[in-house]
């Protein structure tokens, strides 16, 4: 029961103040690889120390330009090791109702079920704002109820 309340507790989390994204990275002899990330910004340093000790991943402090009194400190977890990618996103898909799209498509990235340049095409859509959330539609209260 632990296990399903971390994960469940999690992928709110990951939906409400997540990204997951596909990086298009361009090394120095022109070639081009594609990458997965995870990312959570908080301004509570407990919620992000808690991501990295229960999924592993770092804790990065962000610096903001200026220096707006109202502003708090922000920190931002960041999981990119493909291990540790792969267990969080599959263990948060059955929960995620917002991101449950561009999790699958990770998944399917890593897994090398859909080439690259497509995926990274793909995501780019699902993370535009304002982009239509049709998985929430199709989801009952039933689907995500345990027995």
């Amino acid at each position: 029961m632990y296990k399903r309340s971390v994960y469940a507790y999690s992928s709110g989390l990951f939906d409400g103040e997540g990204y997951i994204g596909i990086i298009e990275s361009h090394n120095q002899s022109g070639s081009i690889t594609y990458s997965c990330t995870c990312e959570l910004s908080s301004t509570s340093k407990e919620i992000i120390d808690w991501l990295v000790a229960t999924h592993g991943g770092i804790l990065n402090e962000v610096k903001r330009k200026g220096t707006r009194p109202p502003w708090k400190q922000q920190w931002k977890w960041v999981l990119r090791r493909r291990k540790g990618l792969r267990t969080f996103l599959r263990y948060i898909e059955y929960y995620s109702i917002i991101k449950r799209d561009q999790v699958k498509l990770a998944r399917e990235f890593m897994a090398g079920e859909i080439k690259p340049r497509a995926a990274f095409e793909r995501m780019k859509e699902l993370n535009h704002r304002g982009t239509a959330i049709s998985s929430v539609k199709n989801i009952s209260a039933s689907d995500h109820t345990s027995t």
